[in-house]
């Protein structure tokens, strides 16, 4: 019989709406991509930047999800080129779920090394230890990477001291709203360094205020 040429098609799960099925068929690889962390010790009430970093060579794409337990999410801050605010299912995070996609773009495919992913803006409710408060979720989304090699690795949590991180103690911070898109109301979360009046002000694309 002669050799033919195929092409194969890899769905996935592109809008969020695929839900766990077949969850007995093996696993194709046992590889794994670590989503690194900062770890941190958590004071109550503490106001914190935690960036979520991983090493994207020759990843092609990626979805999941990570459960924030003892923290409230405020917002998100995107990189450039990999997980976007539009990659986040937004009317989740008052459940304390991070569920996200992302797929290469073309231009970014050679890169290496470590690269930040995108940036959680959280307040702790209790002390503890930020490890202790994140864990990967498959609620509704196999939590998983492809590469361009088509490898399936597992995404697993990394807690590393080195990550940068800080503290918005002494920071203005204004969070991305939530739902986004809406229709009839959404929350905008802020932030201030101290007690103070704030004036806000809603302007159209045309630059012209709406509400004051």
């Amino acid at each position: 019989t002669a050799l033919q040429n195929f092409t194969g098609i890899k769905v996935g799960d592109v809008n969020g709406s695929a839900l766990p099925q077949f969850e007995s068929l093996e696993n194709r690889s046992k590889k794994e991509l670590k989503i690194i962390l900062p770890a941190l010790d958590l004071e109550a009430n503490q106001l914190m930047e935690i960036p979520v970093s991983a090493d994207l060579e020759n990843i092609e794409g990626l979805q999941g999800e990570i459960k924030i337990a003892n923290c409230t999410i405020l917002g998100i801050k995107e990189n450039s080129g990999r997980i976007g605010l539009n990659s986040f299912k937004n009317d989740e995070f008052t459940q304390g779920i991070l569920r996200f996609s992302w797929l290469r773009p073309m231009e970014l495919k050679g890169e290496k090394g470590n690269q930040l992913l995108f940036t959680v803006y959280v307040r702790s409710v209790t002390k503890g230890k930020l490890a202790n408060s994140l864990s990967i979720n498959s609620q509704k989304i196999r939590p998983e990477a492809y590469s361009y090699d088509l490898d399936r690795l597992e995404l697993k949590l990394a807690f590393e001291a080195k990550a940068n991180t800080s503290g918005l103690e002494n920071k203005f911070l204004l969070t991305q709203n939530a739902p986004n898109p809406f229709s009839e109301s959404t929350v905008i979360r802020y932030t201030l360094p101290a007690p103070g009046k704030v004036n806000w002000s809603i302007t159209d694309m045309a630059g012209r205020t709406i509400k004051k």
